[in-house]
């Protein structure tokens, strides 16, 4: 899984949304440049792209020392370095630490939510353009069940 893959999927969700009660969305559409929305990098997410993955990280622990990066900063150090293909140590000093985002990176990966996260947005895409979750190859299951 690839992280282009992952932002792919976010702005064509967003795009592809026709909802015309949400405000938020229509503004997004109508300027996508990053300048006109105060992003610092390309890479950043949007607070629309934000919106549809932040309830698959994990909640805040009610104890021990509290995060000192969200998880949006961290998530947009990486999407930075997979951008720019810039070795994780020279992160701008304005996004999380590089070890804060290698960690994070790392986590995630092994832990299997980053591919999690874009099965879902994948999932909200078909959904969204008329089609099933979850493609079948062109072949019902209950065919090749029978067939057997």
């Amino acid at each position: 899984m690839t992280l282009f893959t992952l932002r792919a999927c976010l702005k064509s969700k967003i795009i592809g949304l026709n909802d015309d009660k949400s405000c938020i969305l229509q503004w997004y559409k109508d300027s996508f440049s990053p300048i006109n929305i105060g992003m610092r990098y390309t890479s950043d997410l949007t607070p629309c792209e934000w919106a549809l993955i932040s309830y698959c990280f994990p909640k805040a622990a009610t104890f021990g020392r509290p995060r000192q990066y969200s998880y949006l900063e961290i998530f947009n150090g990486i999407l930075y370095v997979n951008k720019t293909g810039c070795q994780g140590r020279n992160v701008p000093k304005d996004l999380p630490p590089w070890a804060s985002v290698y960690h994070y990176y790392r986590t995630w990966k092994r832990s299997g939510l980053l591919p999690q996260i874009q099965d879902h947005l994948r999932e909200l895409v078909r959904l969204e353009s008329g089609k099933e979750a979850q493609a079948d190859g062109g072949h019902s299951r209950q065919s090749n069940h029978q067939e057997q």
